[in-house]
């Protein structure tokens, strides 16, 4: 008996003396992240790499550390803190998701049933029969296009309500659902009207009241007429800071929340709570469970998409994340689940990505990377040379003159090397499994798919998907075609001059089309060039008259191709050379024109 009890106490003893250990070493690892975080948001102050920078870090239920540095406001003085009220942007998506979760989770809602259950008068293009459920729309794999054109105002008195915008707005379907990643707004803007619809609350609403105000988060809101020391947001001109306007963004569930570091921490922490400590009173520990599960990948190696959350695998480390940009708001929220630690990082000036530079830093420092040899696959059946080529982000208009912003867009470009490898961002990879590639010095893994025609039409990183352009998409082509094409009209221009000086009888309508063609060209691509961030916010009535030029170019080309043609038999061997030249001139102008939705008024 005497040793038993013996026993007994000195397991209670070994367990006090962990704890106290555990005590030691947590709240050593505190102090290490205080000063880590405090050192690295200093010296991108001391950088002037932005004008401020709060942040929140917790862990296991509890705040680490939460702070801000820099300034909030520069024009008043007013220093950054962990009050300091901010858009989060994009990362908005993810209390929008939790709302879909939360009805999910009182059995309103099923994330696998077609959204038209729950509204019933919306219509959307289905593809092969498919359906759109609100698990595609809140993992990006609805098959939307991009859209960007009208979606911003700085006017808060031209805002119109959620369900208006959305069901004139609404950008077309160009991918069968579940098919592919293309990173959509209005994809998520849709499923928080979804929240209205059947919930009854107007979007926001339900948000501050089932959401917001059980986590005590009161100084968070979609109005920034309630936000209480609000940061501006400033961009760098001429090593200067300026101011930078608010603007509203239509697709609000998407990426209009203002908060603060302090509240960010409260979301993380109800996210991150063990199923012990949730009483489901808002969600249960199975939709939790649910949303932070993989729901979508483009192979089984590679990170996928949980219910929002960006997946990611980092030095054996899996992260679930989510990143926001706007108007020069940066902001990044990073959970590491098997540690329990919360990572949210926001700042309102410089590069938008300096938040999520900034938690690759803390996650660098304390879980330190670990390189496993990967085993390569020497008996590659993959032919290379097919994945050569250029590809662009699957995150374009496919129906608008947007479209033409693919030339202006950042393009991957992948090489095959002669050692059985690829180049890529000026690392080799080398292929692990059919179609899956490995970085040779750090466990990095890309992907590849195949087209419906069974071609290398796709490449993967991380969770995004990037398109392979055709020949004729290529930025090179489409110079070059534009180039021709403006040579070809300004040498017939000349032409006709010289042969009307000579006094020679030429078509007066030909040379206007040849005139209108290299008007067309050029007003275009400078309209477009010059004006793609005025079009988030308006079209410019000028666009009007512009697009008006390529309609009547056709047309006149129409007439005097028509006319020509009535009057062949009286063609010399020149003038049918000259007419054939203006067939291949006409049809080469209306194809370019058509393949980038400029003939017409494509605003959308």
């Amino acid at each position: 008996m005497q040793k038993q009890l013996l026993g007994i106490l000195l397991c209670i003893i070994s367990i006090q003396i962990q704890a106290q250990q555990d005590s030691i070493t947590n709240q050593y690892f505190k102090q290490e992240v205080i000063q880590f975080m405090d050192s690295i948001a200093e010296e991108h102050i001391e950088k002037n790499n932005t004008t401020g920078i709060g942040y929140a870090i917790v862990q296991d239920g509890e705040l680490l550390t939460t702070k801000g540095h820099g300034l909030a406001n520069i024009d008043e003085n007013r220093p950054f803190s962990s009050n300091t009220s901010f858009r989060v942007a994009s990362v908005t998506k993810l209390v929008t998701a939790t709302a879909v979760m939360q009805l999910h989770s009182k059995g309103l809602i099923d994330l696998h049933r077609d959204i038209r259950n729950y509204l019933p008068d919306f219509n959307y293009k289905s593809i092969e029969g498919d359906s759109v459920t609100l698990q595609n729309l809140l993992t990006h794999t609805a098959g939307f296009e991009d859209k960007n054109l009208e979606r911003r105002t700085h006017d808060a008195s031209k805002q119109i309500p959620l369900k208006e915008y959305l069901y004139n707005e609404m950008p077309e379907r160009v991918t069968k659902a579940g098919e592919t990643f293309a990173y959509s707004n209005h994809g998520l803007a849709l499923a928080g009207l979804i929240v209205e619809e059947v919930s009854g609350k107007v979007y926001e609403d339900f948000i501050q009241t089932e959401l917001l105000s059980p986590l005590q988060m009161a100084n968070s809101t979609f109005d920034v007429s309630k936000a209480t020391d609000f940061a501006m947001s400033y961009q760098k001109e001429s090593q200067q800071w300026k101011p930078v306007p608010f603007d509203y963004i239509k697709t609000k569930p998407a990426s209009m929340l203002i908060s603060t570091a302090e509240e960010m921490a409260k979301f993380m922490n109800f996210h991150l709570q063990t199923s012990s400590k949730n009483d489901g009173s808002l969600i249960s520990n199975s939709s939790f469970a649910e949303m932070h599960s993989q729901q979508f990948t483009h192979h089984p190696q590679l990170p996928g998409i949980a219910v929002s959350f960006f997946e990611a695998h980092q030095n054996g480390l899996r992260l679930l994340r989510h990143g926001g940009t706007a108007t020069n708001y940066g902001s990044f929220l990073c959970f590491i689940p098997e540690k329990g630690i919360g990572i949210f990082i926001t700042h309102n000036g410089g590069d938008e990505s300096l938040s999520k530079e900034m938690v690759q830093q803390f996650i660098h420092r304390f879980f330190p990377s670990t390189y496993s040899e990967p085993t390569w696959n020497k008996n590659t059946t993959t032919d290379l040379s097919e994945i050569n080529g250029e590809y662009v982000m699957n995150r374009f208009s496919h129906s608008t003159i947007e479209k033409l912003n693919l030339l202006f867009t950042y393009k991957v470009k992948i090489e095959a090397t002669e050692d059985s490898s690829i180049s890529l961002w000026g690392q080799e990879f080398r292929e692990i499994a059919p179609l899956l590639f490995e970085n040779t010095n750090e466990n990095w893994k890309i992907g590849f798919g195949k087209n419906r025609k069974g071609d290398i039409g796709w490449f993967y990183n991380e969770n995004f998907a990037y398109k392979k352009l055709k020949w004729f998409e290529s930025e090179k082509f489409t110079l070059f075609a534009v180039a021709t094409l403006f040579l070809l009209f300004l040498f017939n221009l000349i032409r006709y001059v010289l042969l009307k000086v000579k006094k020679v009888h030429v078509s007066h309508a030909t040379a206007i089309f040849n005139l209108l063609g290299i008007v067309s060209i050029v007003f275009i691509f400078l309209a477009i060039y010059n004006g793609r961030d005025e079009l988030q916010y308006q079209i410019p009535t000028y666009f009007y008259a512009i697009f008006c030029l390529p309609l009547f170019t056709v047309a006149l080309g129409v007439f005097t191709i028509i006319r020509e043609f009535q009057k062949r038999q009286e063609l010399s061997i020149g003038g049918k050379v000259n007419y054939l030249l203006h067939l291949i001139v006409f049809f080469s102008f209306t194809w370019f024109m058509w393949f980038w939705n400029l003939i017409g008024f494509n605003f959308g």
